[in-house]
């Protein structure tokens, strides 16, 4: 007899083979439609569904790899660095362009050249300050004085 944690490790696993299959089905050029009828899910939107969530799984994974491959490459980068670094500084045009790459390889890696600055500008005119001056004259030209009416002297 099958116990019931058994059951449940057997379905996960064939949930995420059917995943795998659909993937590899969808990468082939099958259809959603397709993809659901061959492996029996009930509509092609749960075969849609099963294509996603392979990909997001997929997405993980190599997410995990190059977070794991990042300081193996820095690290190579840094020991190449130095000895170019000093041909540079000493002269050596090739030796500086090998810098160049290896600062931008090391831009891209550690996202600095995604890195956007917004900034705003203001400058002020004389035809702004003009402006200023006629609507405070505006404003108090139309501001209106208390009156006597209405008191008895």
């Amino acid at each position: 007899m099958v116990k019931a944690g058994q059951q449940s490790a057997r379905r996960l696993a064939n949930a995420e083979v059917r995943r795998a299959e659909a993937l590899e089905m969808f990468l082939a050029g099958k259809t959603y439609q397709v993809i659901a009828e061959e492996l029996d899910y009930a509509d092609r939107s749960s075969a849609w569904r099963s294509v996603q969530a392979a990909l997001a799984e997929h997405a993980e994974h190599h997410k995990e790899l190059a977070a794991h491959a990042l300081p193996v490459v820095l690290a190579r980068l840094e020991r190449l660095w130095e000895p170019q670094y000093e041909a540079a500084q000493a002269g050596d045009t090739k030796a500086a362009a090998l810098c160049l790459q290896m600062l931008d390889r090391y831009s891209k890696l550690h996202g600095l050249d995604r890195i956007q600055v917004d900034h705003t500008v203001t400058t002020r005119t004389e035809l702004d300050a003009e402006i200023e001056t006629l609507v405070a004259r505006l404003a108090a030209a139309t501001t209106p004085t208390p009156t006597t009416e209405g008191r008895t002297p």
